[in-house]
């Protein structure tokens, strides 16, 4: 693609698939914790981009790219953020210009339009309550319009838990576990939806229920660690209410030595110390 860009300094196309790249290339080296190199590529691709708009800027989806750049270089981990005045490689995030990119790619991208509602509502999800309902519609659209994706379904699941729609969660639950039109369910996403089915029984005091529903979880050792928490946070309240405050503070430990790798959230972090330091309860038991 500089081969190309050489050749021709205009080409907007050029630059968009340059950033392309770049932004890929962020994402694997964050994952694999090469922050140096996640952070070059970063400043790459944000540069890469802005110039293929700066060329053309009918060019709607490079702003998907380019506004999940900009959100992300805008909120980066606390371990990375503490250094990135000082590191000359962290790219320079911009959260207001990220929102409205995302939201034009959603209305009129070719290519991108589905994917950029997904990461639209991702990044709704962490504002205020207006913005949380909107990425509920938004994800609620996307998961009646492609039932058989698993990220959609998954995320719309922890939406309604997190928003106190226990009996729109456990009814959605089933219905992912229940209905794959043309597809099977990878066992794991079955397990993953059990747990956010478990999460709203007990949030409903239908106990019985969840330990029936937790009882069928069986592929904990392939979660990843965010679900790993809730998982152990869900049997550490479970063994509260049987009551086994031994067995339950021993599963909230469990949560908070998650910590160590960085996947747990401050909401399970904060439930978990809430646990270690008095019983969890709840007041009404559905039969």
């Amino acid at each position: 693609m500089r081969r190309r860009i050489k050749l021709n300094p205009q080409d907007a196309v050029g630059y968009f698939q340059c950033g392309q790249a770049h932004f890929n290339l962020t994402y694997l080296h964050g994952a694999r914790g090469n922050y140096y190199r996640a952070g070059t590529n970063g400043s790459d691709a944000i540069e890469f981009l802005e110039k293929a708009l700066d060329l053309d800027p009918q060019l709607t989806d490079a702003k998907l790219h380019l506004g999940a750049a900009y959100y992300f270089a805008d909120n980066l981990p606390p371990f990375v953020r503490a250094f990135s005045r000082l590191l000359w490689f962290i790219p320079q995030g911009n959260s207001e210009k990220s929102l409205p990119y995302l939201a034009e790619v959603t209305g009129s991208g070719d290519l991108y339009r589905d994917v950029a509602s997904y990461l639209y509502a991702w990044v709704l999800l962490r504002g205020d309550d207006v913005s949380r309902h909107k990425a509920g519609e938004i994800l609620a659209s996307l998961v009646q319009r492609f039932p058989q994706s698993r990220r959609f379904q998954m995320r719309y699941l922890s939406y309604l838990v997190a928003t106190g729609e226990y009996p729109t969660a456990v009814l959605s639950a089933q219905r992912f576990m229940d209905e794959c039109p043309g597809c099977t369910r990878d066992p794991v996403d079955v397990d993953l939806a059990r747990l956010w089915q478990a999460r709203a029984l007990l949030a409903q005091a239908d106990t019985v229920n969840a330990v029936e529903v937790v009882d069928r979880i069986e592929h904990t050792q392939s979660f990843p660690s965010w679900a790993q928490g809730w998982h152990s946070l869900t049997l550490a309240q479970l063994k509260d209410i049987i009551p086994d405050r031994a067995s339950a503070t021993r599963m909230y430990q469990r949560v908070l030595d998650l910590r160590k790798t960085g996947e747990i959230s401050e909401e399970l972090e904060s439930l978990a110390l809430d646990g270690l330091a008095r019983p969890f309860t709840t007041n009404a038991v559905t039969q």
